[in-house]
């Protein structure tokens, strides 16, 4: 071997030292990077020389630099990512519906049927008592506010659950625009014979980011690039990127939409993933509790308002006025019992009609009827014994369309209020059977109206109910945080073996710096001594 071959082995050498170190370096620059793999210089001897009796080495020459994945741990994360953003979209969906129930506590709804079923039982202890009427007035109140608060609030983490899914589709997008363009540049660079690492990474980063909100296959192609499909439809391919959209879904009021292909107009189908946690909560957990609140709210006003039908307001022994005004005619025959005698009414009867009817049975009924203005007025007759005015039958409902009897609520789930004869005043609030002073019947009733089985096909109370409910809530949120937990473990796992793999280890980093810098020193003492060797030679020579 020449001199001048030694002089250049050495200096080859010394290269690929320096395209060792200066990779180690950038392994380290980027050991906090998210989505980085641990980088490698692959090494190879040269050809030999052969000078006719034997081989002679000619050094290291530099392969490439490789990035150190595996595959199979890549597939296996990019799955348990999905299931992580899926599962934790479901804990954070059931923890704000936890936090909007409010329970156990004073805000409760089961607090709130408490104090309305409490309020009906001090009524009993005194039904003529105008404060204990008002106390119940406004645990009504509340109450029916509580079922509107509650309702307005799954709709509302609906919507918002809906902003965060529609907030997701260009993300989604913009991220296969950014993968289509670091393909052109892989392809480009793998032509060129190039190793493209950091352009892989970002790729990689990319699929793994979106893996979390959507599952996804990946198939590898021989150019470097790679086709992405989405719940069997292509995302990414070599033509270019296609694109998702939000679309309202037809005939939904709250706006709630669909997400569709919009190169092909077909609805997105997924398996898993942030998205599909999210899609579940607004479709399928918020509406479920709604439905059970909405089941339970009607009940109780469909039970209170059948029970206060059959009462009095205070006070029937002096004059029950109407509390709605009738200007028009019947629609149609109907009939009504007043203290258990039958009244019967005819279609085309106005209000004066009506009053004369009534005061026909007078002698048989005990009542009194009058039209002050466009409002029936009874009042006990002055032989009657007792003097009540009791509504013992109005299958029709004329007694009601007259407001002689009320309901104590009004409205539909989502709009309860209180009926406009109790919020305008606490005298229509039916606590009596009769109308005498003293009658406690409905009051009594309405209390003892908590303890019957009336949901559930007549195996659970209203707080039997409702407390089931809140116990299924409560454990399919546990459920839920125990599945995340699970697959928060087993994505660590995961993660481990990937970072095993792919991740830097500052340690390791320095022991190759240390060695190959000693190597780096070694070759440059190659140089140097090749390089005196041939200035002793040129001085040889010019003696």
């Amino acid at each position: 071997m020449s001199l001048l071959a030694s002089f250049d082995l050495s200096t080859r050498a010394l290269r690929a030292f320096q395209v060792a170190i200066q990779t180690i370096s950038h392994n380290i620059s980027n050991v906090n990077t998210p989505g980085y793999s641990r980088q490698r210089v692959l090494y190879s001897t040269e050809n030999s020389d052969f000078d006719g009796r034997f081989h002679v080495g000619r050094g290291v020459q530099v392969e490439g630099v490789e990035r150190l994945r595996n595959e199979f741990l890549e597939v296996q994360y990019r799955r348990e990512y999905g299931g992580k953003g899926e599962s934790g979209a479901l804990v954070e969906s059931y923890q704000l519906a936890e936090d909007l129930l409010s329970e156990p506590g004073d805000k409760g709804l089961n607090a709130q049927l408490t104090r309305f079923r409490d309020a009906w039982s001090n009524l009993s202890n005194n039904p003529s008592d105008p404060g204990q009427r008002a106390v119940l007035r406004t645990e009504g109140r509340v109450l029916t506010e509580t079922f509107n608060r509650l309702r307005e609030g799954f709709t509302d983490l609906r919507l918002q659950t809906e902003g965060e899914i529609r907030s997701l589709v260009p993300d989604i997008n913009a991220a296969a625009e950014e993968i289509f363009a670091l393909n052109t540049r892989i392809e480009t660079a793998t032509l060129l014979g190039q190793q493209p690492n950091d352009a892989l990474d970002r790729r990689d980063k990319l699929i793994a980011d979106l893996s979390e909100l959507v599952p996804l296959r990946i198939i590898n192609r021989e150019s470097g690039t790679i086709s992405v499909y989405l719940g069997g439809a292509p995302l990414v391919e070599a033509t270019g990127p296609n694109s998702l959209e939000a679309v309202q879904k037809s005939g939904d009021i709250l706006g709630v939409s669909e997400i569709r292909w919009k190169e092909f107009d077909e609805p997105l189908v997924i398996g898993n993933g942030r998205l599909k946690g999210l899609m579940d909560a607004r479709d399928t957990v918020f509406p479920g509790m709604m439905d059970e609140l909405d089941t339970l709210s009607s009940a109780v006003v469909e039970q209170v308002n059948t029970l206060h039908r059959t009462g009095m307001g205070l006070d029937g022994s002096v004059e029950v006025r109407g509390s709605k005004e009738f200007t028009g005619t019947l629609a149609s025959n109907v009939s009504a019992s007043l203290n258990g005698v039958t009244l019967a009414f005819a279609a085309g009867d106005d209000l004066a009609t009506i009053a004369g009817k009534i005061n026909l049975e007078e002698a048989t009924t005990g009542v009194h009827a009058s039209a002050l203005g466009h409002r029936l007025s009874l009042t006990p007759s002055s032989t009657a014994t007792p003097q009540t005015i009791r509504v013992t039958a109005d299958g029709d409902r004329v007694f009601y369309d007259l407001g002689i009897v009320n309901d104590f609520f009004q409205g539909a789930p989502g709009s309860w209020a209180l009926s406009d004869a109790v919020a305008n005043d606490t005298d229509a609030i039916a606590a009596s059977a009769s109308g005498a002073p003293g009658d406690n019947d409905i009051a009594r009733s309405m209390a003892a109206l908590w303890d019957q089985r009336i949901m559930d096909g007549g195996t659970r109370s209203f707080q039997e109910y409702h407390q089931g409910f809140l116990a299924d809530v409560g454990g399919r949120s546990e459920a839920a945080r125990r599945a995340d937990e699970s697959q928060d473990f087993i994505l660590q796992q995961v993660e481990n073996m990937r970072d095993s793999v792919s991740g830097v280890s500052t340690e390791e980093e320095l022991t190759n710096l240390i060695k190959f810098q000693r190597a780096f020193e070694m070759a440059a003492r190659s140089v140097r001594a090749a390089d005196e060797m041939l200035l002793t030679l040129i001085n040889m020579i010019q003696r």
